[in-house]
């Protein structure tokens, strides 16, 4: 079964749970006259919901507020939904649209505990360790104004006298530029947390979480470029495969990859070195190019070190995205 029929399949039994629940509890001044009046009641109620949902995230993004305003906000907005739509659409009493609620609640509940299952063999989840993916994904930074375009920049730490304060340079997220920044807070911010898909089969341009075959090996995430029996070189600031060079997609266009001087001497897939890939061997690149220990140093990631394709960033909130695949 693939993984969007499971979603299916669960979202699908979520209603009609949901669905049983509510036209059971009418049993006082008013039933609904039917499972399928029921059902659409469950609907508008889902439908509403995504709307104040997407709304208080719009808001949150927007006008960054304290976290828990959008959250109770949100709950606030639901729980009217659900009375208005049962005690005056439904003409229900508040009896029984509290004992409706309970008797969704725990439907739903069920379900979705069983479906936590599937969806614990096809989902992980992972903290981002670094700013070599910045700023797609990041790592604990601070953030700063491109000087450039005056959009939002991320910068890395930077270790000084044994303290961690904002390196000199960073990239922005508008422009993709790297150079220094300007007005760059105090408070270092925290970094995201993503969902990664186990069993996708991964593309060129993924962000894969793989095990590290460097020293002290770790799970980093960063993004795939050259797949196996190809033959990837790094220059010229773009992606080389088989001496064709790849179009990244739109919203990395921008992206250069390369090595700022004194950074060392990648030994990978250089002009002078092509790599060639094994049947089992993919290379990956960070986004944050001159701050990215990647495959040029440490060469390619054999396949049973993958372990996933990040399909998600869910948290902090102001983050939250589904990716993109190409």
């Amino acid at each position: 079964m693939t993984e969007a029929a499971i979603w299916l399949v669960v979202l699908l039994t979520l209603v009609v749970a949901s669905s049983v629940a509510l036209w059971r509890s009418g049993s006082g001044r008013y039933r609904p006259p039917s499972f399928l009046l029921a059902m659409a009641a469950v609907l508008a109620q889902l439908a509403a919901s995504a709307v104040i949902v997407v709304g208080a995230c719009w808001a949150y993004q927007r006008f960054s507020p304290a976290w828990y305003v959008p959250v109770l906000a949100a709950t606030v907005g639901c729980v009217v939904v659900w009375f208005v739509l049962l005690m005056v659409v439904l003409r229900f009493t508040l009896t029984e649209t509290v004992r409706a609620a309970l008797a969704a609640g725990v439907a739903s509940g069920c379900v979705l505990g069983f479906a936590v299952i599937p969806l614990l063999v096809i989902y992980r989840t992972y903290e981002v360790p670094t700013n070599a993916m910045a700023p797609t994904l990041l790592g604990r930074h601070f953030v700063g104004r491109c000087p450039n375009c005056g959009g939002r920049a991320v910068v890395s730490f930077s270790e000084v006298i044994g303290q961690k304060l904002p390196a000199e340079a960073g990239i922005c997220a508008r422009c993709l530029q790297v150079r220094p920044v300007e007005h760059v807070e105090e408070r270092a911010s925290a970094g995201d947390r993503i969902f990664v898909r186990r069993l996708a089969t991964p593309r060129r341009w993924d962000i894969v979480v793989f095990l590290s075959p460097g020293e002290g090996p770790q799970l980093y995430a960063m993004r795939l470029v050259g797949l196996p029996g190809e033959s990837v070189e790094v220059k010229e600031g773009g992606v080389w495969i088989n001496g064709v060079r790849q179009q990244p997609p739109a919203e990395i266009a921008g992206l250069r990859w390369y090595l700022p001087d004194g950074a060392g001497t990648p030994q990978f897939a250089t002009e002078r070195n092509p790599t060639p890939l094994a049947a089992n061997e993919y290379f990956v690149l960070g986004d944050y190019s001159p701050s990215s220990y990647d495959s040029r140093f440490w060469g390619p990631v054999k396949g049973e070190d993958l372990r996933g394709v990040v399909s998600a960033v869910y948290w902090p909130p102001r983050s939250a995205r589904i990716l993109p695949r190409h």
